[in-house]
């Protein structure tokens, strides 16, 4: 048996070996399925992860993009101040 708490909606947020006073009053079951759901590690797809690295990206080269309109001709040294200042 472990002590549980729950959120406000009524979901397992922490499990704990110990009851925890006016945290965690709550027992249930080792193999209950909240408790499970609450112990097990979640694993991102690496497919998953790299979307949200090139989302990122793009987000990053779109806005130094924005911060580059309207100049007809820029310098290196203007391009690398601005990528600067996005990072």
């Amino acid at each position: 048996m472990v002590w549980v708490s729950r959120d406000a909606t009524g979901a397992v947020n922490g499990v704990f070996a110990v009851r925890q006073p006016d945290f965690a009053t709550e027992q249930l079951a080792d193999n209950d399925p909240e408790v499970v759901a609450v112990l097990t590690i979640k694993t991102i797809d690496p497919v998953d992860a790299w979307d949200l690295v090139s989302l990122k990206i793009a987000f990053n080269h779109e806005n130094r993009l924005r911060a580059l309109e309207g100049k007809t001709a820029i310098t290196l040294t203007q391009f690398k101040s601005v990528v600067r200042s996005q990072s």
